[in-house]
């Protein structure tokens, strides 16, 4: 197809109307429901051939927190007004089952299926996302105590996730390589705090992170962006 011909189709009134229908109808009530498990509150992170949750997988907070900005988005656009309570109720059990309360905050990576700690690292991609979320969230369910706990997980954020000079660690313990993907998921997060809820620090958060893209992570003469790094930020 030409590039008219795909700008054509993203634009298409019944293809849009289409794919609009299926997620309102199919995907974010599937998720809203299915999509859950009873016990915890939380979303699952696997499905069986009978389309019945996989209770025994293991769970990754980054799967929360996608969910939840999901819903959230989807019920701030007007297209599941259900989302926001349902965004809401998942947020405080992904708050009670993952957040690291003996250490200073921030979300563990992975749970077992029975609510242990099977890798307790906090890790900077996910909480990118977890701000993602809960920009979202709070601009969907209108509570300010969201509001509290966004500038709550800056903080953890800014302290144990972030280089001297503002720059994301891989997590918490901090590793190596060094990773494109946080970084640039960090960026994301920061427009959609200044989109979704108008923070006052976001655009100056994201300016950082923009610099940073246009002068260590963009290769200019090659024309590409690297995805793994030393800890000085060389091509790994």
């Amino acid at each position: 197809m030409s590039e008219t011909g795909i700008i054509a189709a993203k634009t298409d009134p019944a293809l849009v109307a289409g794919l609009r229908h299926w997620l309102c109808q199919d995907v974010l009530p599937f998720w809203a429901n299915a999509g859950r498990d009873a016990r915890t509150g939380l979303f699952l992170e696997r499905f069986l051939a009978d389309r019945s949750g996989d209770v025994s997988a293991p769970l990754r907070v980054r799967v929360q927190f996608r969910q939840i900005y999901s819903l959230a988005h989807a019920a701030a656009l007007g297209w599941f007004p259900d989302g926001a309570e349902i965004a809401l109720r998942a947020w405080e059990a992904t708050r009670q089952h993952f957040w690291n309360a003996r250490d200073g905050g921030g979300f563990h990576h992975i749970l077992a299926a029975d609510g242990s700690v099977v890798d307790p690292r906090r890790d900077s991609y996910d909480h990118a996302f977890a701000i993602l979320a809960l920009s979202w969230l709070a601009r969907a369910a209108g509570e300010g105590r969201l509001l509290a706990e966004l500038d709550e997980l800056l903080a953890f954020i800014d302290t144990r996730l972030t280089d001297p000079d503002g720059i994301l660690l891989e997590g918490d313990p901090h590793t190596l390589p060094r990773r494109q993907n946080p970084q640039m998921h960090w960026f994301e997060a920061m427009l959609a705090m200044h989109d979704a809820v108008a923070h006052p620090d976001a655009l100056r958060r994201a300016g950082r992170y923009r610099s940073f893209f246009e002068t260590a992570l963009f290769d200019r003469k090659t024309g590409t962006l690297g995805e793994f790094f030393t800890q000085d930020f060389k091509p790994a």
